[in-house]
């Protein structure tokens, strides 16, 4: 169940995400846990051991159906994105539950950059974040628009700007 990198670039894979949010009637700070089990997979909250044996979040796809496993040591805010980076993984590494995967959430490399590209999309699209964003530029405000750590503003603020200069 080895898991590759789709190497599609950031516009690519936000404008995906955006459109998954779309069809799926996400909306901004929107109940993921209602969108894992409306795809017909569910979310476990890890406990200490499994934490430490897996990391912040993993995602396991097994004919068609899916298991997200996330830290129960984080804030919900944290834990958001971790989901929407495992929603990831499921849409663009598993092709929607077409392949059988298992993915840690472990390191920073290509397949966990495209996975928090999709999170940052689908949990901020960008016209509805510019728009926020335009009103007040607070990184906090913006984080409880958006259910999302200041972090993953930051985050979104700094690709967006990226996508700017592309």
């Amino acid at each position: 169940m080895s898991v590759q990198p789709i190497f599609l670039d950031m516009k690519t894979i936000n404008n995906f995400a955006e459109t998954v949010a779309e069809k799926l009637k996400f909306y901004a700070g929107g109940d993921l846990n209602f969108i894992v089990e409306k795809l017909g997979g569910n979310v476990h909250y890890l406990n200490i051991d499994d934490w430490f044996k897996n990391g912040d979040g993993k995602i396991k796809v097994k004919d068609k159906k899916f298991d997200i496993f996330v830290s129960n040591f984080f804030g919900p805010y944290r834990t958001r994105f971790t989901i929407a980076h495992e929603l990831g993984h499921y849409f663009l590494h598993s092709l929607a539950g077409a392949k059988d995967i298992e993915k840690e959430r472990l390191g920073s490399d290509r397949l966990e950059t495209e996975a928090n590209w999709f999170a940052a999309g689908f949990l901020m699209p960008k016209k509805i974040f510019l728009e926020h964003k335009k009103i007040c530029d607070d990184v906090g405000y913006l984080a409880g628009i958006f259910n999302v750590s200041n972090s993953a503003v930051n985050y979104r603020i700094k690709n967006l700007e990226r996508l700017k200069r592309e």
